[in-house]
C-alpha cells in the first residue's frame, strides 16, 4: 500500500463517476478511482449523468486527496474531499454512484455506516440510477466478459 496525503490536487479530467486524472501541485499527473463508491460504467443506463454529476461536484475546486492503495491498473485508489466536502460520499446521496460494500474494509465503521445510510436513502428517494431498476456495474462488468 502507497499512503500517501496530496493537498490541492487539480482535476484536469473526469472519466467516469469514480475515475478521474488529477494534476499535483509538483506537476505530477495521477489517474484516481475515488474509493468506497461504484459508479455505472458509461456504457451503463445513468453511467454519463454519474460522471457529469461528479465533473460538476468538483469543477475547478482544488481536491484533497487520501490515497491507500493501487488497483490492477495502477490507479492510485484515494478518498476525495474538496472544501472539505466528501465528494465519493455526494455521488452515493445524488443517487450517481453504489456504496462499494466489497470494500467496505477499507473504511472506518463510521465512514461505511455514513455511505450505507446514503445508499439507503437515495434507493427509497430513486435518486438518481435508482430511479429505474439498476444492474450494479460490477455485475455489468462481470457480464461484458462472458
Amino acid at each position: 500500500a502507497c499512503a500517501e496525503l496530496i493537498t490541492d490536487a487539480l482535476v484536469v479530467s473526469v472519466h467516469d463517476g469514480d475515475t478521474l486524472r488529477a494534476r499535483t501541485r509538483q506537476g505530477d499527473m495521477l489517474t484516481i478511482r475515488i474509493a468506497g463508491i461504484d459508479a455505472p460504467e458509461l456504457g451503463q443506463p445513468f453511467g454519463r449523468e454519474s460522471r457529469v454529476l461528479l465533473a460538476a461536484a468538483i469543477a475547478e475546486d482544488p481536491v484533497d486527496l487520501d490515497c491507500f492503495s493501487t488497483d490492477r491498473y495502477f490507479r492510485r485508489i484515494c478518498r476525495i474531499r474538496s472544501r472539505g466536502r466528501d465528494i465519493a460520499l455526494e455521488q452515493v446521496m445524488s443517487g450517481a454512484a453504489w456504496w462499494y460494500r466489497a470494500y467496505a474494509r477499507d473504511q472506518t465503521i463510521q465512514e461505511a455506516s455514513r455511505y450505507s445510510a446514503a445508499e439507503r436513502d437515495a434507493k427509497a428517494a430513486k435518486a438518481g440510477l435508482w430511479s429505474s431498476d439498476p444492474m450494479p456495474p460490477w455485475e455489468w462488468r462481470r457480464r461484458q466478459r462472458h
